[in-house]
This record gives C-alpha cells, structure tokens and sequence, in this order.
C-alpha cells in the first residue's frame, strides 16, 4: 500500500523532504517518525479491508512501536495512535509535519532534544525507577532546575550512574588518601558527561 499512497494525487508524496536545521541526526529522527506514522495509517486500513483476527496482533504491535518514538506525546500518545489508525485518507503533508512537531507535543521546550547534553534523540526516558536516588541528585546538582518529567536520553542515564558508582568507589582515583572524594576528582569525572564535552549546560 505505500507505493499506493506513493501514486494518490490526493497523498500528494513528495520523495524530498526539507533537511533539519539540526543536521543529519536531527534528519533521521524525523525520517523515522514518518515511516512509523506511515506504517500506522497502512495497518488501519488494510484492516477495515479484512477484519481478520490477524489484524488486532498487528495493531498492537503498531501502538507499541508507535508508543516507543512519540513517547514524548505522554497520555496524548495513544489518542494520537488512534487517529492515525483510523484515518482513512491520510497524506504526505500531514504526516510529514506531524514527524517534524507530534501534535500535543509539549510547546515549553524542544521534546526530540535530551535536556542534559541538548543531543537530537528519538525519545527520552522518562522512567524515574530506572535512576537511582544518587545519580537523580547528582543531575539536579550540575542542573538545578532539572525534573524527571524532562526526561533524559539513555547515554545521559548511563553516564550519570557510572559516575555516581565511580563516587562510591574508595578505590577509585577520584577520591583523596583519606578515602573522601576530591572536588578535583569529580570534575575530572564530570568532564566526561556529554554536557561537557559539547559546552551546553554545564556549571562550574
């Protein structure tokens, strides 16, 4: 059915899509975003044409992936899912700025970007039982005004929890002789984190 769509005058496809402003990364987000909403739209109408019992797999397996990319959309994600399913006439141009900007997304700060080390990702994680109470201090201190509900992506997530271990460690070079850690050893170790290493949002 895409080479369908592809052939609709009222699809109005277009192979060439304006490039990001972000760059490649940024790029293939969105080219991403567009195949999953495209891939959705399909489903929905292949399975109006033949309500096969096959067909309630394959939609639950379209909103878990659909989920997973526009998990940025929050409790707005599966209505959003829904209409796409259930869009009987969708087109180029709208799923194609629907992959730019999800509708509902949240207007107050750019959701495709982690707020830590401002990288383009396809999702954050917002998932506070996956981060441990001393890596959520340690962000809130190289990031004050950071919330859990701006999620983070998961090179971030990894890097702050290696560094909270490495702080727990004794033997670990970035403690003194008398087994405290030194100020200088953490900022040896903070340089690491992406925010550092891409001169965003650190703090000395």
């Amino acid at each position: 059915m895409h080479v369908t769509d592809m052939l609709d005058p009222a699809f109005a496809y277009e192979r060439r899509r304006p490039a990001s402003d972000d760059g490649p990364s940024r790029d293939n987000i969105q080219r991403d975003r567009y195949r999953v909403v495209w891939d959705v739209a399909i489903d929905g109408r292949l399975s109006r044409e033949d309500p096969s019992p096959v067909w309630t797999q394959a939609r639950e397996a379209r909103w878990q992936e659909f989920a997973l990319t526009f998990s940025m959309l929050g409790d707005g994600c599966r209505r959003a899912f829904e209409a796409w399913f259930e869009n009987d006439h969708p087109s180029h141009a709208a799923m194609a700025a629907f992959a730019i900007t999800p509708a509902g997304e949240d207007s107050r700060g750019d959701r495709g970007r982690c707020p830590l080390c401002r990288f383009p990702v396809t999702r954050l994680d917002t998932r506070a039982n996956r981060m441990s109470a001393a890596a959520s201090a340690e962000i809130r201190d190289h990031h004050p005004s950071w919330t859990i509900d701006q999620g983070l992506c998961a090179q971030c997530l990894d890097l702050y929890e290696s560094l909270v271990v490495r702080i727990g460690r004794k033997d670990d070079p970035i403690h003194g002789e008398d087994g405290s850690t030194t100020t200088q050893g953490v900022r040896c170790v903070r340089e690491t984190l992406p925010e550092a290493r891409s001169g965003v949002g650190g703090h000395s």
